[in-house]
């Protein structure tokens, strides 16, 4: 499987090449690419990083939405729940950058006949 990855930076120079590793169970990989000063082909800007000790978080060009359960009633199992389906969902992100999230819904179910009985919380990002 072939992936298109871009990413932008300020920096003082543009350098010649730069290193990408790529993890594999059983073959993990160094290739040197050249660096090309042309944007993106896909017509869209990245988004912009935050100023360093202030500003807005980064946030993603949509919306997800993730909601945990906790059968046990407790709010923080739901929470991490919610928190793990949602950087799941997100997709890969640069572990040097944060993913803001803000809880947009706490509820809960008891009775019925229904596959969740328990408390939940539903987050979002971007």
């Amino acid at each position: 499987m072939k992936r298109t990855i871009s990413a932008s930076f300020p920096m003082d120079a543009t350098p010649e090449k730069v290193a990408v590793y790529s993890m594999g169970v059983d073959n993990p990989e160094r290739v040197e690419v050249p660096v090309g000063t042309a944007a993106p082909a896909s017509g869209t800007q990245p988004p912009q990083s935050p100023a360093v000790g202030g500003g807005a978080p980064q946030t993603s060009p949509a919306p997800v939405e993730a909601t945990g359960w906790s059968t046990d009633f407790v709010l923080q199992d739901a929470l991490t729940n919610a928190v793990a389906a949602l950087r799941a969902a997100a997709g890969f992100r640069n572990p040097d950058v944060g993913l803001h999230f803000e809880v947009v819904a706490i509820g809960g179910q008891v009775g019925g006949f229904t596959l969740h009985t328990g408390v939940f919380v539903q987050v979002k990002a971007g």
